[in-house]
């Protein structure tokens, strides 16, 4: 087995390799190799802010064909008033059965990082996530927890999470709201990369906002058709004085509501591993967690 920089001809093995190995992988579909070849080149996650990598390398793995990649390079993470480098591993992929590959691919990435001076590395930051793997906010999967577990034994340790949920074929029923506020919704369609809207939905309280619902179509991740049925929640946020009195359950039934009378026919939505009161909720709402995914850090000694 050799380690080798990236070049052009290894696109279809890798991207065949990605399919493989993400098969499994709750929201994940098959790529294109342009898609990949983009990705190589700096194309950012929808949550990246256009943050990019610099210094960064694709590194490959041949054992008489090719076997693994691993995306390695130096980001820039905000830290108060100033922006911090970071060793960053964008993407590491292997077969199931080939920890051999894995491990070295893991150790030129290392390596590469500490020719940089870098002192630390995180594993799939949420900035850096490929735009086609999974949905926004996602780190490494637990589907891929061959990868998972070669990091621990090599004294990574877990520092954020986040945890997805579906619901096929939601019913979402008809949104009421028995708290005694006088509340006024205000739904808003705009065109997104699916062939459905992206949908926002605010709640006001006399005039002042006090609550939004963010969903996209899983049209913004991925180019497949069987993607457009799928609408993900991005972000559901109620002003704290509003909180604990129903109007998150409100705000989220009418979202789903309304993208059920626009086409939608399946919900996905996600929280941080610890907000287990956020994960209580949505699994009572319909919800069921299909993913749970986790962010790595290592110390470069």
């Amino acid at each position: 087995m050799e380690i080798v920089e990236y070049q052009p001809d290894h696109l279809p093995e890798l991207t065949a390799l990605y399919n493989t190995l993400t098969k499994s992988v709750p929201h994940c579909y098959p790529i294109y190799p342009e898609e990949l070849a983009g990705a190589f080149a700096g194309q950012c996650s929808y949550e990246s802010s256009e943050n990019r990598l610099t210094r960064d390398t694709v590194y490959v793995a041949i054992d008489q064909a090719v076997i693994g990649f691993v995306h390695v390079g130096e980001g820039h993470l905000d830290k108060g008033d100033h922006s911090a480098a970071q060793g960053v591993i964008r993407f590491l992929a292997y077969p199931r059965g080939r920890r051999d590959v894995g491990q070295a691919l893991l150790t030129q990435a290392e390596a590469r990082l500490r020719s940089y001076n870098l002192t630390s590395v995180l594993v799939y930051p949420q900035a850096y996530r490929y735009p086609f793997y999974h949905f926004s906010h996602a780190y490494l999967s637990n589907h891929l927890e061959h990868i998972q577990a070669l990091l621990l034994c090599n004294g990574y340790q877990i520092c954020g999470g986040e945890v997805f949920l579906d619901w096929p074929d939601m019913n979402p029923g008809s949104p009421k709201y028995n708290s005694g506020l006088d509340i006024n919704l205000n739904t808003i369609h705009q065109p997104g990369k699916g062939r459905l809207p992206d949908l926002t939905v605010k709640a006001y309280h006399k005039g002042q906002e006090i609550g939004e619902c963010i969903s996209t179509s899983a049209g913004t991740f991925s180019k497949r058709d069987v993607v457009e049925d799928w609408i993900f929640t991005q972000w559901l946020g109620i002003s704290e004085p509003f909180q604990g009195k129903g109007l998150g359950s409100y705000l989220l039934e009418s979202a789903l509501t309304e993208s059920c009378k626009v086409g939608y026919r399946h919900a996905a939505i996600s929280t941080a591993l610890a907000n287990h009161r956020a994960l209580l909720f949505y699994a009572n709402c319909g919800y069921h967690a299909v993913d749970w995914t986790r962010q790595f850090t290592a110390t470069l000694k």
